[in-house]
């Protein structure tokens, strides 16, 4: 999945979060069915994960 992931900016803020466990936490919703507020503490929080599962549907990944 690593190459499909967007890279690392070379400015700005550094990510906080593993971009993996953002990819769980979307597979975990899709098999599970769980609404986006409803994900597990094991996870990073759901606006994060789902800010980026929007970048991801808008850059096409």
């Amino acid at each position: 999945m690593q190459p499909l992931l967007p890279e690392d900016k070379l400015v700005g803020r550094l990510r906080e979060v593993d971009l993996r466990e953002v990819l769980n936490a979307v597979f975990y919703r899709v098999d599970n069915g769980v609404k986006w507020r409803n994900l597990p503490t094991d996870f990073p929080a759901w606006q994060t994960v789902y800010g980026y599962f929007r970048l991801w549907i808008r850059l096409e990944v």
